[in-house]
């Protein structure tokens, strides 16, 4: 984990993908916290997901390449 001075010195692009339905993670505080430190990063709750994200690929190279 991360602290928030840590993750608030971090310049580059960030995308964060969260399943609304983590078992093993609190989703929304993470999106909340990350979306109070870091306002450019590039944040999606998917609706219904879980821990496990699948078919993000077209997602993460779009993000990669630009």
């Amino acid at each position: 984990m991360f602290s928030d001075n840590e993750l608030k010195r971090l310049a580059m692009p960030i995308i964060l993908f969260a399943g609304e339905k983590d078992v093993m993670f609190h989703s929304r505080m993470t999106v909340e916290r990350l979306r109070s430190i870091l306002p450019h990063a590039n944040i999606s709750l998917l609706p219904g997901a879980g821990h496990v994200l699948i078919n993000l690929t077209g997602k993460i190279n779009e993000f990669l390449t630009h």
